[in-house]
């Protein structure tokens, strides 16, 4: 996973930081606001970085629910001028990786992007750096295929460029 995480979004630049919050600066650094990180009843001072991503036209935020570590929550920014998170959705990492026991080291587990369009996220765990997905909606996981050991997997999502057809007026 990439250090540094920057998503653009509302016309600003946001970043994932270690003191729990999420900073939002203009491209010309004029203007800038902190937004706050989620927190669980079950894990109300974890410091855990997370994940921003966007999907459907919204900031996107994960990171692991508890203090144990069982389980992987995603949140949903619904109103940008607040700040104000709904969690949108919890799932065991047993669930996720398909095994009966799972402990994870540093970094052998973390969320790598989320589908523009749709409730799907892409995970990277374990030694052999196994790419999976997971549908939120129908609950299923699957293996896309394993990166390998000495893959360190930094991912820049897709997004398609329609500056042309739009020059042109046609969408």
């Amino acid at each position: 996973m990439s250090e540094f995480q920057i998503i653009f979004f509302n016309g600003m630049l946001h970043m994932v930081t270690s003191e729990c919050v999420i900073v939002a600066v203009d491209v010309e650094g004029k203007v800038w606001r902190t937004i706050d990180m989620p927190q669980t009843k079950d894990a109300p001072f974890d410091t855990e970085p997370g994940f921003i991503g966007l999907s459907h036209g919204r900031l996107y935020f994960t990171k692991t629910d508890d203090i144990v570590c069982e389980k992987l929550a995603i949140w949903v920014l619904e109103d940008y001028s607040s700040g104000e998170w709904t969690l949108k959705h919890t799932i065991s990492y047993m669930h996720l990786v398909r095994m009966k026991y799972v402990q994870f080291d540093f970094g052998e587990f973390w969320v790598v992007s989320i589908h523009p369009q749709h409730n799907l996220i892409f995970c990277v765990f374990g030694h052999d750096k196994t790419l999976i997905s997971y549908d939120m909606d129908s609950g299923n996981v699957r293996t896309i295929h394993d990166l390998g050991r000495s893959c360190r997997p930094n991912v820049i999502p897709y997004v398609p460029l329609f500056s042309e057809s739009l020059a042109n007026g046609k969408q």
